[in-house]
C-alpha cells in the first residue's frame, strides 16, 4: 500500500514532467526553425467561407442530407503536428438543399460525407470538388461564391433487389504461351476459367456446382506491341453485351451486341504511371431464361517491363432472378441474405433459373419464424 509520502512525490513527479514538457512547447523554448513555421502556418491562415448545395440526379435539391465537414486551422499549441489543428463538425442542408461556412478561419476545408436516407452516397465525389484549399499564397487558392455554389449529386434509390455481388482481379503476361487465350467468368459461383485448358465436349464444372461462363475476356497484343486489345463478350450464343461509361442502376433493356473491345495503350504510363484507362461499366444477358450482370473495369494497367503484362479488376454484380434491377437491397435481415444466397446457388446447380418471389417467400419465412419463436419464448416466461 502506498503511503501519503510515496504519494505525493509521484503526484509532484508527474506535475514536474508536465511542466517541463509545457516549456518545451511554449512558443519562448522553440527552435528557430520551429519558430519560422509557426510564423508561416499562422500566416497561411485565411478566412474559411463555403457554399454547397445538394441536389439529385434530376438536380431537385436534396432537403435534410447531413454534411460532414472537415476544416484544418491554425493553433499555438505544437503537439507534434506542425501547429495545425482539425475540426469536424455536421450540418444539414435547408429546404433547397443548400449548406454553408462562414466566418471560420484556417487553411483547408474539406467535405468528407454527404448522406440521405434513400440516397446512394457513393455519387457524390465522383468527379471531385470535396477539398479546398484558402492559403492566400497559393494561385490555386478557392474562392466561395454564394451565387455559384459547388453542387452535389446524391441518386435517389430506385427499386431494390438481392444481387449477387464480387470482385476479382485478372492479370495476362506475354511470357505466358497462353496469354491471348480467352478467360471465362461464371458471375453467380464466381469461378474462373482458360476455355483451352478444358475439355471443350462437356461444360467445365466444380464438385456439384456447373460453371458457366456468362462473360468471356480477351487481351490480345503481339510481342513487342505497346498496346493491348482488350475484347469483352458473353459466354452465351444467345446473349449481348454493350460497355458504357455510366453506372446504372437498372440494366438496359436494349443496345445489346456480340462483343465489345477498347485499346490500351501502355505508353500513356508516361503520362499516367497507373491509370490507363477510367473506369467502364458492362451490361450483359446471359444464359437462357436470361440474367442480367452489371460489371465494373477498373483500375486498367499496363505492366512494367515494356508492356509485357496487362491487368485489371472485375466488379461483377448480379441479379439471378431475371429482373434489370441491379441496386441491392440493403434492408433484408442477415439470415435471409444467407438463405437466399443458398437457394441462389441451389438452383443454377439444379441448372434453373430461381423464381422471381423468392426474396418475399424468403422475408415471410423469416417473419412467421420469428413470431412463432417469439411466442414460444413467451410461453416459457408465463
Amino acid at each position: 500500500m502506498n503511503t501519503p509520502t510515496t504519494k505525493h512525490f509521484l503526484t509532484a513527479g508527474i506535475a514536474l514532467g508536465l511542466l517541463i514538457w509545457l516549456m518545451i512547447k511554449m512558443p519562448v523554448f522553440e527552435s528557430a526553425q520551429m519558430k519560422e513555421r509557426r510564423k508561416m502556418q499562422r500566416e497561411s491562415e485565411a478566412r474559411i467561407d463555403f457554399f454547397g448545395k445538394v441536389v439529385d440526379e434530376q438536380d431537385n435539391p436534396v432537403q435534410g442530407a447531413s454534411v460532414k465537414i472537415h476544416m484544418r486551422y491554425y493553433q499555438w499549441f505544437n503537439y507534434g503536428n506542425y501547429f495545425t489543428g482539425r475540426r469536424d463538425w455536421t450540418t444539414r442542408t435547408n429546404n433547397n438543399g443548400e449548406f454553408s461556412v462562414k466566418g471560420e478561419r484556417g487553411f483547408t476545408l474539406s467535405i468528407d460525407s454527404i448522406r440521405k436516407q434513400g440516397y446512394d452516397s457513393t455519387w457524390v465525389f465522383i468527379k471531385g470538388n470535396n477539398y479546398f484549399e484558402y492559403e492566400p499564397s497559393l494561385a490555386r487558392q478557392f474562392r466561395p461564391d454564394s451565387k455559384s455554389p459547388v453542387i452535389y449529386r446524391l441518386r435517389k434509390k430506385g427499386a431494390a433487389d438481392w444481387v449477387w455481388e464480387h470482385h476479382t482481379g485478372i492479370r495476362f503476361y506475354k511470357s505466358d504461351p497462353d496469354y491471348q487465350s480467352p478467360r471465362g467468368f461464371d458471375a453467380v459461383f464466381d469461378y474462373t476459367f482458360v476455355p483451352s485448358r478444358w475439355d471443350r465436349t462437356k461444360p467445365p464444372s466444380y464438385p456439384d456446382e456447373p460453371f458457366f461462363p456468362d462473360l468471356v475476356v480477351q487481351a490480345l497484343s503481339a510481342q513487342g506491341q505497346t498496346t493491348w486489345t482488350l475484347v469483352f463478350r458473353p459466354g452465351d450464343p444467345g446473349g449481348g453485351i454493350q460497355v458504357l461509361d455510366e453506372k446504372l442502376y437498372v440494366a438496359p433493356e436494349f443496345g445489346y451486341g456480340p462483343y465489345c473491345s477498347w485499346v490500351v495503350d501502355s505508353e500513356a504510363r508516361t503520362k499516367n504511371p497507373r491509370h490507363l484507362t477510367d473506369d467502364k461499366w458492362l451490361y450483359l444477358r446471359s444464359r437462357n431464361p436470361p440474367i442480367f450482370i452489371r460489371v465494373n473495369v477498373g483500375e486498367i494497367e499496363a505492366g512494367r517491363a515494356s508492356a509485357q503484362e496487362v491487368g485489371f479488376g472485375l466488379s461483377f454484380t448480379t441479379n439471378p432472378f431475371g429482373s434489370r434491377v441491379l441496386e441491392q437491397a440493403t434492408d433484408l435481415p442477415t439470415q435471409v441474405k444467407l438463405d437466399i444466397g443458398n437457394a441462389v446457388r441451389s438452383a443454377f446447380t439444379q441448372g434453373r433459373r430461381p423464381p422471381a418471389d423468392m426474396v418475399d417467400r424468403k422475408m415471410k419465412e423469416w417473419r412467421e419464424n420469428k413470431f412463432f419463436m417469439q411466442r414460444w419464448i413467451d410461453r416459457l416466461y408465463e
